[in-house]
């Protein structure tokens, strides 16, 4: 997120500097070797990149479409010890599911629409899609359980937590995993290193070790930032890429931005978190 956001702003002219407080830059996108065997810390493969998607238009404007991406055919989803091998594609995925939950067969097209409507939905039109319930919406649509587990399967790599989870996050994410998935032969260093390449071409910098502890302010504005080994850096504008209640905690106690708001950022709920083991077998 920090590295994406700062090739566009370097593109667009600003003088960035990308502030890392680890060894290195790419968060998840990171690999790391052993024994010769490349393992990623957190990317495996891209869904929802076919054209009128937010992601598709992403990826163009960061020049990351001409990367050598190969076709994800399907996704193996297992519910109760049973593999569900999903196709990625419409017509592929309809056959498949419809094969299987025949008596779903109207309740799995509005369910295709409905993902589809709202993953190629203007931004500014999604906010109704925001407000309403993934869980309500999912038993309002498909009728058989089973195939509302084998539905949101794919959902539980990001927060199927049926309570809190919006409509639009749950269709963005489903529809990238059925509609059209590829992945990287390299995996995310591709991405990262292609990134950094625009990044330091646009004159961006980079700077690593660079933990901030506090955000500084001057006549109630933002003005830089403090690392952790006391150096100061002044900026005019400061994007925060870490999770929003710890860049509250970063502001001063007297700071100018309204306590109402700081208060309701740092009342929300985190999202689930997950814990990866990379094993060779």
């Amino acid at each position: 997120g920090g590295l994406a956001t700062g090739c566009l702003l370097a593109k667009e002219g600003y003088a960035v500097t990308l502030l890392e407080q680890s060894t290195r830059v790419g968060g998840c996108l990171q690999s790391f070797y052993r024994d010769g065997l490349r393992f990623d810390t957190g990317f495996h493969f891209v869904g929802g990149v076919d054209a009128n998607t937010h992601l598709y238009d992403f990826l163009h404007t960061l020049d990351l479409w001409s990367l050598p991406w190969v076709d994800v055919k399907a996704q193996d989803i297992y519910v109760g010890g049973e593999l569900f091998r999903i196709p990625c594609g419409k017509e592929a995925w309809m056959q498949t599911l419809t094969q299987r939950f025949p008596e779903q067969t109207i309740n799995l097209q509005t369910y295709w629409q409905t993902l589809e409507h709202i993953a190629q939905c203007p931004l500014q039109e999604t906010l109704p899609y925001w407000e309403q319930s993934a869980w309500t919406w999912l038993n309002d649509t498909i009728s058989d359980p089973l195939l509302r587990d084998v539905l949101s399967g794919a959902s539980l790599l990001m927060d199927l937590n049926k309570e809190r989870l919006p409509l639009f996050e749950y269709a963005e994410i489903m529809y990238s995993f059925f509609s059209s998935t590829k992945r990287l032969p390299h995996g995310g260093q591709d991405l990262l290193d292609r990134l950094l390449a625009h990044f330091t071409q646009a004159g961006g910098r980079v700077k690593c070790d660079a933990e901030v502890t506090r955000i500084l302010e001057t006549d109630g504005a933002v003005s830089g930032v403090q690392l952790a080994d006391g150096e100061r850096i002044c900026a005019d504008l400061i994007v925060s890429a870490i999770n929003p209640t710890s860049t509250m905690g970063l502001l001063c106690e007297d700071s100018k931005m309204r306590g109402i708001y700081r208060r309701r950022v740092s009342s929300f709920a985190n999202s689930a978190g997950c814990f990866c083991i990379n094993a060779r077998l």
